[in-house]
């Protein structure tokens, strides 16, 4: 199976979906509430404004859903444990990567298939687990693998106690640590055949990645695209590859994968229509919409704040936690959004890497509210 083609040596694109990612996407949006189906009723509503080839990618996805939930096994209690995300957000274009499932299996993108993924997740998860969990919560800028040094009980335990994570969410960690195997076998009932089912879904997944693949192959140069979104903090990781989204198809999303040695490739997730929509329903078409494009991403009152404080100078995401007094969770979900706008850049000081302001985006921010908001008035005759 050719999953990618290689460009400048390490640096991927990868032209096939992750079934097991987008299972687990697909049930993490399933336990939010969010849905593609309600997306196009509720949001664009399907009418004529919406040209025949919208109307055409609505209905494979919608499709795409609807078999995707056929082939749902597991309790929607177990759903909701699993894939609920720690923090929430009523914006359909905020994704999160912050659930449980996440602790369980690290790495997911790794995995071709369910069976080696689970195998290995029964041979080796566990060693792993503690490290995954403490890195995350202390938002720790440099992994700390389990080769380097196994985090144990006790330090995870004060690492999720002194967090600032809801109750229910430190004793659901505390539970996954404790009870590891019992986990895996929840989240494979869960998860194996959803991602199997997408796996049968080629005829209604291949249409979106052929869009995809219009922005994305072998003739297409990256080195800017990864610029705008990771700054020059590019060259700290082993590898930066994109590769598609289904079913976030309208979003970009980072995800570093950290290797047992510590190592770094970042992962650029681009939605199968994410430049597709951008350029029919107004992320960036002219200036009201890029505005409006803005005012989404930085409105949110934790965004906000996020932007304000980068506007005082670069920070690690840890302090920024600690700064605002909220969740890494919190931060973690909201910076996906800040950096996939090109809002905040990651930069890196030796081997540490660290959040700062896009002063760039801000200035044209303010320019566009200007030129929107304090249009001349037409002189009255």
């Amino acid at each position: 199976m050719n999953l990618c083609t290689k460009l400048n040596g390490e640096k991927m694109i990868i032209n096939k979906p992750f079934p097991l990612l987008e299972a687990s996407f697909f049930l993490a949006d399933r336990a939010s509430g969010k849905s593609s189906r309600k997306f196009f009723e509720e949001r664009i509503h399907c009418d004529n404004a919406i040209n025949e080839q919208t109307r055409k990618y609505a209905q494979l996805l919608i499709e795409l859903e609807t078999r995707l939930e056929k082939s749902i096994t597991a309790d929607e209690s177990i759903i909701e444990k699993l894939f609920k995300p720690f923090t929430s957000g009523t914006d359909n274009r905020v994704v999160s990567t912050d659930f449980a499932a996440n602790f369980i299996v690290q790495n997911i993108i790794n995995y071709a298939d369910t069976e080696s993924c689970f195998d290995s997740l029964r041979n080796n998860g566990e060693k792993s687990l503690n490290n995954s969990v403490y890195s995350w919560i202390s938002k720790t800028t440099n992994f700390i693998s389990s080769a380097e040094r196994l985090i144990d009980s006790r330090e995870l335990f004060d690492a999720v106690n002194e967090s600032l994570l809801p109750a229910e969410a430190k004793m659901l960690i505390l539970d996954i640590s404790m009870h590891y195997s019992k986990y895996v076998d929840m989240l494979e009932a869960a998860v194996s055949p959803v991602a199997k089912a997408f796996e049968t879904c080629s005829d209604l997944v291949h249409p979106l990645i052929d869009v995809y693949s219009k922005d994305f192959n072998e003739s297409t140069d990256l080195s800017q695209y990864k610029l705008d979104i990771f700054g020059e903090t590019q060259n700290h990781f082993d590898s930066v590859d994109v590769f598609p989204l289904i079913t976030y198809y309208q979003n970009r999303l980072v995800l570093f994968d950290y290797g047992t040695d510590g190592g770094c490739t970042a992962k650029l997730g681009v939605g199968a229509l994410y430049h597709y929509m951008a350029e029919h329903y107004g992320k960036r078409s002219d200036d009201a919409e890029r505005l409006s494009s803005y005012l989404n991403a930085i409105g949110g009152k934790n965004r906000f704040n996020i932007v304000s404080k980068l506007a005082e100078g670069p920070v690690y995401g840890r302090e920024l936690a600690r700064m605002l007094n909220v969740s890494p969770a919190n931060i973690s979900q909201h910076m996906s959004l800040l950096l996939a706008d090109g809002i905040v850049k990651l930069e890196n000081e030796g081997s540490k890497v660290y959040y700062s302001l896009n002063r760039d985006c801000i200035r044209e921010f303010i320019e566009l509210q200007k030129k929107v908001f304090l249009k001349e008035q037409p002189t009255k005759s």
